[in-house]
């Protein structure tokens, strides 16, 4: 399959040895979280890693304003039960900052679970909302990100499967998150290990093959 052209880094940062220095969280004092395969995370403060990356994409959503960030280690072709409720947090806590009537922000909240947990039938299953309300609630949420604090961003090395078409339509579309960005990293046929620094708005991937760590900016 063809592949579109590899996302241009802020910085390419070659190291000899078996890991890069830059990705030596947890050395030094410096806390981190680790985020396993078919796991995720949330953090507006702490480096997020994860490794293991071949087919496999990483999935960031992201408030600029606060820059708590959510990352997803994606095996499957959509987030999976454990990894839908940091999703939850990241955009309750969006619309908890919002300057709208607490009665809106009580309806809102369990369509904002429902939406993360059931609305993508080949995930998980239907739940009972009707799809007038479900298109109701999809716009209001774009309006509520009109101005695109929120956003995502997929992450993907050579041999990762395409995952943001089906994963915006069925899930980030109803959230209101309409920027999504990809970053294409060349990893060639080997494994790639990801590292999130929110404080910094960065976006690191070690390209083991190349022996490459790339910078990116989100």
């Amino acid at each position: 399959m063809a592949r579109k052209k590899y996302t241009s880094a802020l910085e390419a940062i070659s190291y000899t040895g078996r890991d890069p220095k830059i990705m030596e969280f947890g050395k030094g004092g410096v806390d981190y979280n680790y985020i396993g395969q078919s796991c995720g995370g949330i953090s507006s403060d702490l480096p997020m890693r994860s490794d293991g990356f071949t087919n496999c994409s990483a999935l960031l959503i992201k408030n600029s304003q606060t820059l708590e960030t959510v990352l997803l280690h994606l095996q499957e072709p959509y987030p999976i039960h454990n990894q839908t409720p940091f999703i939850n947090q990241l955009i309750v806590n969006y619309v908890k900052s919002l300057k709208i009537d607490m009665g809106e922000k009580e309806r809102l909240f369990p369509l904002i679970s429902a939406a993360t947990r059931y609305w993508s039938p080949k995930n998980f299953y239907d739940a009972d909302y009707s799809k007038s309300l479900r298109e109701e609630f999809k716009a209001r949420m774009a309006e509520l990100n009109k101005d695109k604090i929120v956003k995502a961003c997929f992450v993907e090395g050579d041999l990762s499967l395409e995952r943001k078409y089906n994963v915006g339509k069925e899930l980030l579309d109803y959230l209101g998150i309409l920027t999504i960005e990809e970053i294409l990293v060349n990893t060639k046929d080997s494994w790639w290990y990801i590292a999130c620094k929110p404080k910094e708005s960065a976006i690191l991937v070690d390209s083991r093959k190349l022996k490459k760590v790339f910078k990116f900016a989100f």
